[in-house]
């Protein structure tokens, strides 16, 4: 088959490459398109939880039964668990183990987050958290998925690369004979 006379002539290696190519670039779109599924799944779920936990949680002040001592060290300091008590909503007394960040005398007044039943419970989280954890997951699918695309391309551009160099090697031991009688 002649190549026709305004293109240049093409390799298997050339036509393998090509292919390989439209496949990856095929499922290189299938992963955008499921990194942003997932980006915005992650972000609804937490923005539903968020939602859901702002409104069954609230802030009261609790009042410390011991001495709180944090401990700081080189690293950081790590909160002291003290026993405390603090009325729920409806004006139900509790007593339980809190985190105190800083350290206070017995008798001392922190402020703490209760859900609906009472018990102590982490601040609840905004919108933002639930927006960056949707991108985080969208990139980390991004990443999962195109390590092994990119992988999968420059090992078969490996693998064409070495194929061409033996061919160009075969076809330059053939021909070099003869261009070095007609130029010399």
């Amino acid at each position: 088959m002649r190549p026709d006379p305004g293109r240049l002539p093409r390799r298997s290696t050339d036509r393998v490459e090509d292919l390989v190519a439209w496949l990856l670039t095929g499922a290189a779109l299938l992963v955008i398109v499921f990194a942003v599924l997932t980006g915005v799944t992650v972000h609804g779920r937490e923005a539903e939880r968020a939602e859901l936990n702002s409104r069954s949680a609230s802030q009261t002040r609790a009042v410390l039964l011991e001495d709180a001592h944090v401990v700081s060290g080189e690293f950081g300091s790590a909160p002291a668990q003290v026993r405390a008590r603090w009325a729920d909503r409806v004006g139900r007394e509790h007593v339980g183990v809190i985190a105190a960040m800083r350290s206070q005398p017995a008798g001392a007044e922190v402020e703490v987050w209760i859900d609906a039943a009472g018990e102590i419970t982490s601040c609840p989280g905004h919108s933002a958290n639930a927006m960056i954890g949707g991108i985080v997951a969208a990139i980390g699918v991004l990443c999962a998925g195109a390590t092994p695309l990119l992988a999968t391309w420059f090992g078969v551009r490996g693998l064409t690369w070495r194929s061409n160099s033996r061919r160009w090697e075969r076809d330059w031991a053939r021909v070099e004979p003869h261009w070095r009688r007609t130029t010399l």
